[in-house]
Parts: C-alpha cells; structure tokens; sequence
C-alpha cells in the first residue's frame, strides 16, 4: 500500500517541466551555436555542415525509432487490455448462467457479481483526469471473500433431487381429464347426457 501511494504522489507535472528544461537547453543551444557561426571563418562553417547533416539525419532516424517504439507499446497494451476485458467478459456470463441455472437460491451470488464487476469497470475506467489507476494488492482477498462464501452457501442438487422438490412434482402431476360417465350412468343419476 506503501508504494501506491508514493506513486500517487508524483505529479504528472514532472514529466512536462522536465521536457520544459530539456527544450529550454535546446534552444538556448541553437541560439548560442548561431551567435558562434558568426564568429567562427566561413571555411570552418562550411566544412562543418557535412556533420551536421549527419548529425540531423542520426536525430531524426531516433526520433523514429523513439516514435515507433512508442506506438508499438501502446497497441501492444491495448491488445493486452482487450484482451483481459474480453476474458473477464466470458467469465462473468458464464457465471452469471451459472448462478442462474442455480434459481433462486443463487440471488446474492448474482448480486455479489454485479458488485464485483462495477469495482472491475471502477478500475479500467477511472474518472481520474490524469489517466492514472491504482490496483492495491491487499485489498483483492477481502474483495474475494463475499464471492467464497456465496460458493460455499450454495448446494449443487442431484436432478434426481430436484425431481423431488415441491415446485418440480406440481409440474409433473399430469391434469386430470373430466371424468366420462356413460348416457346409462347419467340417466340413472339423473343428469342429462352431454351433447
């Protein structure tokens, strides 16, 4: 939890007064190596300009690699997040149908997923303005513990078990057809036969 916090701490501001020091130098650079043209011979300045194209080309050759480099990253997290989001897709519905097929019994592990998937989605996507996501590592075992004890709440029956249950045998129980009495019996009760 330590070291969470410490990155917390650190401002992305950081970074942009760094490369705000880096340009800075740069510039002040070029405007010193400008004052000095003036000064050096022209047969100096003329020999030095094959090293500085080779110098310009070397820089923009990095700069391309550097760019590269840096798109590759960033699509290879991508895929990567794309990937576990897609995983984690599949493992709550079939959970889900799992609890389903449990019935009622199953309800608060249905709403313990629910719950377990907005902390998921309250991780990908954070409001933070800065991007930034922080996954503490001891937190997880107390976010798994409600989801164990709903596993070890539930009682996988038997279908012959479940044959027996009260809702099962009143949907078994075929209706019964009207009883049919013959004209004979009818007449003798005194009631008129069916038409």
């Amino acid at each position: 939890m330590g070291t969470a916090l410490r990155q917390k701490d650190i401002s992305p501001r950081i970074f942009v007064t760094r490369a705000a020091i880096i340009a800075i130098a740069t510039f002040v650079s070029a405007l010193a190596g400008f004052g000095l043209q003036s000064l050096l011979p022209a047969s100096y300045v003329a020999a030095s300009k094959g090293m500085i194209a080779s110098v310009v080309g070397l820089d923009a050759t990095l700069l391309a690699l550097v760019l590269g480099l840096l798109i590759w990253t960033s699509h290879g997290l991508f895929n990567a997040q794309q990937s576990q989001l897609q995983t984690i897709g599949r493992a709550i519905i079939q959970l889900d149908l799992a609890f389903n097929a449990f019935g009622p019994e199953a309800a608060p592990g249905r709403a313990e997923l629910r719950k377990h998937l907005k902390r998921a989605r309250a991780r990908l996507w954070t409001n933070d303005p800065h991007g930034r996501r922080f996954v503490v590592v001891a937190d997880l075992p107390a976010e798994v513990m409600p989801m164990r004890a709903v596993f070890a709440s539930l009682r996988l029956k038997s279908a012959f078990e479940r044959l027996f249950e009260p809702e099962s045998m009143s949907s078994l129980r075929a209706p019964r057809p009207a009883a049919r009495t013959s004209p004979i019996a009818e007449a003798a009760l005194g009631s008129s036969p069916r038409g």
